[in-house]
């Protein structure tokens, strides 16, 4: 089923407007979860094009998907490497219980194994979701129109960025 998306214009003082887009993947089972988010990168290609592409005067090179857990929240955004998260012109914000109910499932003396191995997993879904064939071949245009590197960011802390293997 296509995810119904909420855009909305924001006032920003550096850029002028923000354009926010949210959705929320209700599937209970990961493989649901996984062709959901097929949907969430055929997403991110048309919104950055139609955003971004308006205005290339502010340069960005970097695609951030920020992971919070411990509220379900995917946001994804574009920006420069060196300035991690300061550029949010367009963001995608996806909402999925799924991964806070497993979040707030975990016991006490296992917690930072559990936490790695769901972060793991949802960013393993993420990249085989950009592997499926709609999926990347929308990427590969993106990247077409405009070189840019996949950043993993878990919370909004940048120490743990990593790039993320979407081909």
């Amino acid at each position: 089923m296509p995810l119904q998306w909420r855009e909305s214009l924001e006032p920003d003082a550096k850029f002028g407007e923000r354009s926010r887009y949210e959705t929320r993947i209700e599937e209970r089972d990961w493989h649901a979860l996984q062709e959901q988010l097929i949907c969430v990168w055929l997403k991110v290609n048309e919104a950055f094009r139609k955003k971004l592409g308006a205005s290339l005067q502010t340069p960005w090179d970097t695609v951030f998907v920020m992971l919070r857990p411990d509220s379900g929240m995917l946001h994804i955004m574009a920006g420069m490497l060196s300035h991690p998260l300061a550029d949010r012109r367009v963001s995608l914000s996806v909402s999925i219980p799924l991964i806070e109910e497993a979040y707030y499932s975990f016991n006490d003396v296992d917690f930072e194994r559990q936490h790695s191995e769901l972060m793991r997993r949802v960013f393993d879904c993420l990249s085989v979701a950009a592997c499926s064939a709609s999926a990347s071949e929308e990427l590969r245009a993106l990247r077409t129109w405009h070189e840019c590197k996949f950043m993993g960011i878990e919370y909004d802390d940048a120490e743990t960025m990593f790039e993320m293997n979407l081909t």
